[in-house]
C-alpha cells in the first residue's frame, strides 16, 4: 500500500506548471521502482498483487506531464523580464554581473525585448519537444540546448535556460524506464507463478502478462532481458544509448561512465 500511495502522491503533481515540481515527480517515481525492486527481491508477492502494481505503474508512467512545468516556466520568463532588476540578474547568473549602465542598455535598447522573444520562442519548442515520442525527445533537447548556447551571449534571460532543458528531459526518460523495467519484473514474477519458472525472453510474457514488450525510453527498441545465476535483470540502455550489459552506476568506481539503468531481481 505504501508503494501505491507513493505513486498517487508523485502523481498528484503532474500538473503542477514548475519545473521544480515536475522533477519532485519525476523522483518520488524513479524511488517508488527502487520500492518495487526491494519488495519483489525479499517477499513473495501473490498474483493479485503484482497485477495490481503493474497496472499502477502504467497509470502512473503519464509521459506527456513534463509540458505542463514549462508553461509556468514560460511565465516566469515574462514576469522577469518585466521586473528586470541588478540585484536579481546577479542573483540568477552570478558569473554574469552587469553594471547599472549595462543593464540600463539592455533594458532599453530593445535587447531585453529581442531575449525575450527568443526566451519564449525556446519554450515553445522545450514544450514542442515534450510532447514528442519518447525516444525522440532527448535529440530534440540536446539540439535545442546546442542552439541555447550558440545564441546566449547577449540574452541574459536565455543563460539563465541553457542548462536546464536537457538534464530534465534526461531525468524524465530515467523515470519512465525505471516504471517499465519494474513493470516488466513484475510481468516475469506473475509468469513465475505460474509456470515455476523465469522465462527465456521478454516476449513469453505476451500476451498473458503485457500487450506489447516495453519500449526503452531512451532508443524506442525493447527493454533489455538477461537471465542471471540466480535471477534476472531488465534495464533500459540510458542517456548514451550503449548496451552495458546491464551495469549500474554504483558498480562504477566513475559514476560518470557509461552505464545502464538496470532492475535487478536476484532470487
Amino acid at each position: 500500500d505504501s508503494i501505491l500511495v507513493a505513486l498517487r502522491l508523485a502523481e498528484s503533481l503532474s500538473k503542477e506548471p514548475m519545473d521544480v515540481a515536475q522533477l519532485i515527480r519525476l523522483s518520488c517515481k524513479a524511488h517508488t521502482a527502487k520500492s518495487v525492486e526491494y519488495a519483489v527481491n525479499r517477499a513473495q508477492l501473490p498474483d493479485t498483487q503484482l497485477a495490481r502494481l503493474m497496472s499502477e505503474l502504467e497509470n502512473a508512467e503519464n509521459i506527456t506531464s513534463l509540458w505542463q512545468g514549462y508553461i509556468g516556466e514560460r511565465c516566469w520568463q515574462i514576469a522577469i523580464a518585466q521586473n528586470l532588476k541588478k540585484d536579481f540578474v546577479t542573483a540568477i547568473l552570478p558569473k554574469h554581473k552587469p553594471s547599472t549602465l549595462q543593464l540600463l542598455i539592455y533594458k532599453h535598447s530593445g535587447l531585453k525585448d529581442l531575449d525575450l522573444l527568443t526566451c519564449l520562442d525556446m519554450m515553445d519548442e522545450s514544450m514542442r519537444a515534450a510532447k514528442l515520442p519518447t525516444h525522440l525527445r532527448n535529440a530534440a533537447y540536446n539540439a535545442l540546448q546546442a542552439r541555447s548556447i550558440e545564441l546566449q551571449s547577449p540574452h541574459l534571460l536565455l543563460r539563465g535556460r541553457v542548462a536546464g532543458t536537457s538534464s530534465i528531459s534526461s531525468i524524465e526518460l530515467r523515470s519512465v524506464s525505471q516504471l517499465r523495467s519494474a513493470r516488466t519484473a513484475l510481468a516475469i514474477e506473475r509468469y513465475r507463478l505460474a509456470n515455476g519458472r523465469i522465462p527465456e525472453r521478454l516476449s513469453d510474457l505476451v500476451p498473458g502478462y503485457l500487450e506489447a514488450v516495453l519500449e526503452d525510453p531512451f532508443d524506442g527498441k525493447e527493454l533489455r532481458y538477461k537471465k542471471l545465476e540466480p535471477g534476472y535483470v531488465v534495464y533500459s540502455v540510458g542517456d548514451d544509448l550503449e548496451d552495458q550489459g546491464g551495469l549500474s552506476r554504483n558498480e562504477l568506481d566513475d559514476r560518470n561512465d557509461p552505464h545502464d539503468w538496470p532492475f535487478r531481481v536476484l532470487k
